[in-house]
């Protein structure tokens, strides 16, 4: 019988060592706790994670394909050179983490809190984004790339050289400061006006 990824999250937590090169497909992993451990070139398919916490977690190489992360915790996890593809991350809770080399494609991504994490060289292409936290974030190199961020909440995150002008922000909640420096269309830059109070009146 094939080892499941609970024994292998359990015996690196014990042995101290990686989980290295494993596939995983329609899989439901449920009440699983993982701490301090390294999952590296590995693939996950179709995989549910159902009540389950990621902490102090470091993935490497890993690639996410149409699995399910909803309201799942990861406390201070590292994500390096991974992809998320047509996954649901629907509240997962994703505070202060570390995200090099990570995309996100085709995903639904509703109130995810991402607040408080680095970013670096990390896009979100096709991806619903709304009502997300996304707040004092620190970004080097992101693409956002007609993605929906109704009702996102960004809040002292310096969001100079993004693009957003294939993506949907109506009603963003926004720090004017965080905007300066962001590429918006003539039409956003009408809707993120209401920010300054203006009210708008064509004579």
């Amino acid at each position: 019988m094939a080892e499941s990824f609970r024994d292998m999250v359990e015996n690196a937590m014990d042995e101290g060592i990686d989980i290295d090169s494993v596939r995983f497909s329609a899989d439901a992993i449920e009440d699983l706790s993982a701490f301090g451990i390294t999952v590296s070139a590995s693939e996950f398919h179709s995989c549910s994670f159902i009540q389950c916490a990621f902490e102090n977690v470091n993935f490497a190489y890993v690639k996410f394909n149409h699995c399910d992360f909803q309201s799942i915790p990861f406390n201070r996890c590292s994500f390096h050179n991974c992809e998320f593809i047509n996954c649901r991350l629907t509240g997962a809770d994703m505070v202060d983490n570390t995200l090099r080399h990570v995309a996100f494609t085709d995903s639904m991504m509703e109130y995810v809190n991402l607040s408080g994490s680095k970013m670096s060289d990390t896009s979100f292409s096709n991806c619903r984004l709304t009502n997300a936290y996304l707040n004092n974030l620190t970004l080097k190199n992101i693409s956002i790339a007609n993605s929906d961020l109704t009702q996102a909440e960004i809040i002292h995150t310096r969001l100079s050289g993004v693009d957003f002008t294939t993506d949907v922000l109506t009603g963003v909640l926004v720090s004017l400061d965080a905007l300066r420096g962001a590429c918006v269309t003539s039409l956003q830059a009408l809707e993120l006006s209401r920010l300054l109070g203006i009210v708008i009146k064509d004579v």
